[in-house]
């Protein structure tokens, strides 16, 4: 009886945020990102995700581009704001709540390497 290998174990999607927003501040980081990073939670929760794109991008200092540019997956925001303001409830519900978890683990990360 031949035993055919089990397929490595798939990583969790929280594991692959965590992965990600790891490898995101794996830089040096421009002053004021990590309170920046600590606060835009709020606005997104207080405003909505559209808003919190539009703020980021009108403000446009570095760590405001930098976060913008992580947020929004190297498209141009106006490009996913466009898509975002398409979105049904749900959809856009789900892309707020995956930003929320994308900035929570921005946030732990940030405070840790930029001691």
């Amino acid at each position: 009886m031949s035993s055919a290998p089990r397929p490595a174990p798939r990583i969790s999607t929280d594991q692959e945020r965590a992965q990600w927003a790891w490898k995101a501040v794996q830089r040096q980081l421009p002053k004021g990102y990590v309170e920046l990073v600590k606060s835009v939670p709020t606005m997104v929760m207080g405003s909505g995700l559209i808003q919190t794109i539009a703020f980021l991008a009108e403000k446009g200092k570095d760590h405001h581009k930098l976060l913008l540019d992580q947020l929004c997956d190297r498209k141009q925001p106006t490009q996913w704001i466009s898509e975002l303001v398409e979105m049904k409830p749900q959809e856009y519900r789900a892309a707020t709540e995956e930003a929320l978890a994308c900035l929570r683990w921005l946030r732990h990360f940030a405070a840790v390497v930029n001691r």
